[in-house]
């Protein structure tokens, strides 16, 4: 169990002592504690004011260090074991420690490595000094230097630098013949790499595949060896862990390193030159925009088409036209509108909610979200094709 706690204390100094201690834990349990036994002397107008002045003796356990001590250990006891989280952490574990006399009379049930949510932020590229507050939306800020309000800020910039990292462990994958030749590169997150699976039994666009080639080879070897087989042995991540930029740099680089079948330069079923798709955008390349620019040059819709195709959708032609919502219509938009979402595994009682807690738009929660039932969704018809 991951557990978020936070200290305040009397100071950044060698001497400094416990003020208040928050924990919580991934499920929201919580335990907070303020001490009776700091160094008064030590307190200066500024710990007055943002420490002091934020103490909740009214939901706090309130005693000595030795109270606070057998305290903890009992609420730390429910736990088979306690992985340690916190930010900035070199005071916090210090202080911790310090409540049991020494690091080795910490509870056997607490790992003796604690871990610092700075060093996530550093990692996925993200500034360590940015205001944990804004990074996860919170506007109020007047709770801060409460330990148990920033345990819980804590938690919460973790879960959504989970949700970062889920959205952006990108790999760069192939898909391989009977006799080893690559036939098709890409790139992705997730399970990305079943789509193709997936396309190739059931997807059809206009009576065709989407990439025919690829699908129709895919298909063929799926028939031959059996998908088990096929996901085994034919399809390889080549690069992995790497940001998106990369990844789409990696896949460019190799699909130009290999050669695409349909301009006679290699084996590869791939119709564009790689690099052009990005979660949530769609970057045409340099050929592509000349493909699109060739077939529209010239061509101008009349000044007529424009008004047919205004008064097509204006006036009595619109269906709400002269209408209004009755309260019971809206009343149904706004339930549909508010329906529970579920990102990474982390429940939120709706959109709007979940962009509000994640500091992102409706529109990135609800593309997070439709995101996940699709990935779920061809890895269920994939272990149905896998057992049948």
């Amino acid at each position: 169990m991951r557990i978020f706690f936070d200290t305040e204390f009397t100071g950044l100094h060698q001497n400094t002592t416990l003020i208040s201690i928050g924990c919580i834990d991934e499920n929201g349990r919580t335990f907070y504690a303020e001490s009776t036994d700091y160094d008064r002397s030590q307190v200066d107008d500024w710990i007055q004011k943002n420490v002091i002045s934020n103490l909740t003796p009214e939901k706090a356990i309130i005693g000595n260090l030795e109270l606070i001590k057998n305290k903890i250990t009992e609420w730390l006891s429910k736990y088979d074991h306690c992985e340690m989280w916190s930010d900035c952490l070199s005071y916090d574990w210090m202080l911790f420690n310090q409540l049991f006399g020494h690091a080795f009379n910490i509870p056997e049930n607490v790992g003796y490595i604690p871990f610092d949510i700075c060093v996530r932020f550093k990692i996925l590229n993200i500034n360590p000094d940015i205001s944990r507050e804004n990074f996860i939306g919170i506007k109020n800020k007047k709770s801060k230097h409460n330990a148990l309000f920033d345990a819980l800020i804590i938690k919460k910039c973790y879960e959504k630098l989970d949700i970062i990292e889920f959205y952006n462990k990108f790999y760069v994958y192939c898909y391989y013949d009977q006799n080893n030749i690559p036939f098709y590169i890409g790139k992705g997150c997730n399970n990305r790499w079943y789509y193709h699976l997936y396309e190739s039994q059931n997807i059809k666009k206009d009576g065709n595949y989407y990439n025919p080639h690829k699908s129709r080879k895919i298909k063929k070897i799926i028939n031959e060896i059996g998908i088990n087989a096929f996901i085994t042995n034919n399809i390889k991540l080549l690069h992995t862990d790497l940001t998106e930029k990369k990844a789409l740099k990696k896949e460019k680089e190799l699909i130009k390193s290999i050669g695409r079948r349909d301009l006679k330069t290699g084996p590869l079923t791939n119709l564009t030159p790689g690099g052009e798709f990005c979660i949530g955008n769609y970057f045409k390349s340099e050929e592509h925009c000349q493909k699109i620019s060739k077939t529209l040059m010239g061509h101008k819709r009349s000044f007529d088409s424009c008004l047919k195709q205004s008064g097509s959708v204006s006036g009595k032609n619109n269906p709400m036209y002269g209408k209004n919502h009755t309260n019971k219509t809206k009343q149904k938009i706004s339930k549909r509108n508010s329906k529970p979402v579920t990102i990474n595994g982390i429940y939120y009682k709706s959109i709007t909610y979940a962009a509000e807690q994640l500091n992102v738009s409706g529109t990135t929660i609800t593309r997070w979200n439709n995101s996940q039932k699709t990935a779920k969704k061809y890895v269920s018809i994939i272990n149905k094709l896998v057992q049948s």
